[in-house]
């Protein structure tokens, strides 16, 4: 696994630095991704588009917590019940600030799939943009939304 894991960050690191960098109209660049695209998926089963956000990753985060995010599996809904749904709410608002960027995103992934909310880091990060959240809501109040808000 070691190996996967440090050929695949190779790849979203040189794939970051082309789209930083490159003329991405060059005919040798675009071999060069078609490429780096066909032995990404060889290795993850993700497409290039499917392991964003890697972007210059080194803006926001490194590259283990990206290649982490793109080798764990797919979201699967758990068809969680509302009680369980608070809970891993509550756990996420309580560890917010130190989690890692990938487990994170991993996190809003689970949510969005749990509750057939799209936007639901608004309602975490964003919740003046939604409707009955207002100003600086406190945790219960954007628990209670999501849970209010979530599709069945």
């Amino acid at each position: 696994m070691d190996s996967i894991k440090k050929e695949v960050g190779e790849i979203i690191d040189r794939l970051a630095t082309i789209f930083d960098e490159e003329d991405l109209d060059n005919s040798d660049i675009k071999e060069e991704i078609g490429n780096l695209e066909i032995r990404l998926k060889e290795l993850t089963g993700k497409t290039i588009e499917e392991c964003e956000p890697f972007r210059q990753y080194w803006s926001y985060t490194d590259l283990e917590d990206v290649v982490d995010h793109i080798l764990m599996p797919p979201v699967k809904k758990e068809g969680l019940s509302d009680d369980e749904l608070r809970e891993k709410l509550e756990n996420l608002f309580n560890e917010i600030a130190t989690i890692k960027p990938s487990k994170l995103d991993r996190a809003i992934e689970e949510l969005e799939s749990e509750t057939g909310i799209d936007n639901v880091s608004d309602y975490i990060f964003w919740p003046e943009l939604i409707e009955g959240l207002g100003n600086n809501p406190g945790k219960e109040a954007k628990i209670k939304k999501i849970l209010e808000d979530r599709k069945r």
